[in-house]
């Protein structure tokens, strides 16, 4: 594995059971078994724990709060622009 690359194996997932294939590929109707409902996400979570789950959850609301201040900070800054009280340097 490459240093610096991030997928599901450098986390410890397994890659094979978070892919999505393709839906009974190759089977007879007659040989398909009943359509059960499962969530992908349920198989993709096997194993997380609840220290790695608040820890994905922590690092999520701080990138959602940055966000939303560098939004705010870009939004002032147009309205400013837009009243004529601050202008660009040259």
């Amino acid at each position: 594995m490459m240093a610096g690359r991030l997928g599901a194996a450098s986390i410890g997932l397994n890659p094979r059971a978070c892919a999505i294939p393709a839906f009974n590929a190759g089977l007879s109707e007659a040989s398909r078994p009943p359509f059960r409902f499962r969530p992908k996400l349920l198989e993709c979570l096997h194993g997380h724990t609840r220290e790695r789950f608040v820890a994905d959850l922590l690092a999520g609301v701080i990138v959602g709060v940055v966000a939303l201040l560098f939004g705010a900070a870009d939004k002032l800054d147009s309205v400013l622009r837009r009243a004529g009280l601050i202008r660009r340097r040259p």
